[in-house]
C-alpha cells in the first residue's frame, strides 16, 4: 500500500487546535478524577472508530466503525517460561 500524504493548511490546523484544546484539557481532568496512574492515549477516525487505552492497567475502550456501542476491554497477561524443560 502506498503512503498517502494529506495536505492540511496551517490555518486549518490552527483552528482545529483551538477547537480541541479545551476538550483535551477536560479529558485530562477526567483522567485525573478517575485515578489514571500515568498516561492514556486516544485514537479517533471520522468513520466512528474510537480507541482509548490507559497504559499499564490493561484497560481499553474500543468502538470499531459501524458499531453503535463501545466495548470496555481488559487484557489478561501472565508471564510464562519459554525455556526448554521448564
Amino acid at each position: 500500500m502506498a503512503d498517502k500524504k494529506v495536505f492540511m493548511a496551517e490555518d486549518n490546523f490552527r483552528g482545529l487546535c483551538k477547537a480541541v484544546y479545551p476538550l483535551l484539557h477536560k479529558v485530562t481532568e477526567e483522567l485525573e478524577k478517575h485515578g489514571v496512574p500515568d498516561m492514556a492515549s486516544i485514537s479517533l477516525s471520522k468513520d466512528g472508530y474510537i480507541n482509548m487505552t490507559v497504559y499499564d492497567t490493561g484497560w481499553s475502550l474500543c468502538r470499531t466503525s459501524g458499531e453503535k456501542d463501545a466495548k470496555m476491554r481488559h487484557e489478561y497477561q501472565e508471564p510464562i517460561s519459554l525455556e526448554e524443560g521448564a
